[in-house]
């Protein structure tokens, strides 16, 4: 993980979450947000990001200067120093959650929503088989212009898909267009609790891009 082109900054404190895991596995988050209210473009010093191959954005809806056309002037600056960009989302209270990050689709190359986000985000009803209407949510946000979506279904495993054409030049880093791929999960001997299980999927999946 590179963080040389993060700056500091001493006017917030550093973010935290505490995470209750009940015994049904079900999750209470309390979250201070702490430097997040502070973090934005200005925050990183995209000089220093054109050594890395990929860069990973997550949350921007708890980054009230990180989101909607900021993300997306930040992103177009990455794409133009031929960096990849890949996006991650969570669960938003917001009335226009797709707001915070639509500016940023065109620029986006990977976007790495859960199950839940991509039905909300794409406001693709899910019905009651959403396992049958998966396909016609990642749809949504290939047509905004991600070259490549991937779905964490729990459970169920993962879901990818590319677009079929692209309209510029494709980063090298990233999977054939026209792909639909669905991975089942890891036969496990029993689950304690899925925290981080997401930023663990998005970090292995980049990591096995780039290695």
């Amino acid at each position: 993980v590179g963080t040389s082109g993060l700056r500091q900054s001493w006017s917030y404190h550093t973010a935290l979450s505490t995470i209750i895991v009940a015994p049904d596995g079900e999750r209470t988050v309390y979250f201070s947000s702490g430097a997040n209210d502070g973090f934005g473009p200005e925050s990183v010093d995209t000089a220093t990001l054109s050594s890395y191959p990929i860069c990973h954005c997550g949350y921007p809806c708890i980054m009230p200067a990180f989101r909607g056309e900021n993300l997306a002037a930040f992103f177009r600056t990455l794409k133009g120093a031929g960096v990849a960009t890949s996006l991650d989302t969570t669960w938003s209270s917001s009335t226009a959650p797709l707001a915070d990050i639509e500016p940023a689709l065109p620029y986006t190359d990977i976007f790495t929503p859960n199950l839940d986000e991509v039905f909300q985000l794409s406001g693709v009803d899910p019905g009651s088989d959403p396992g049958g209407r998966i396909e016609e949510a990642t749809e949504f946000f290939l047509s905004k212009g991600v070259k490549a979506v991937v779905v964490t279904l729990g459970q169920g495993g993962s879901f990818l898909a590319t677009r079929r054409e692209s309209p510029g030049p494709a980063s090298p880093l990233l999977p054939p267009p026209g792909i639909r791929v669905h991975c089942p999960a890891y036969e496990t001997r029993g689950t304690l609790n899925a925290t981080g299980a997401g930023d663990f999927f998005a970090a292995g999946f980049l990591a096995g891009l780039v290695y």
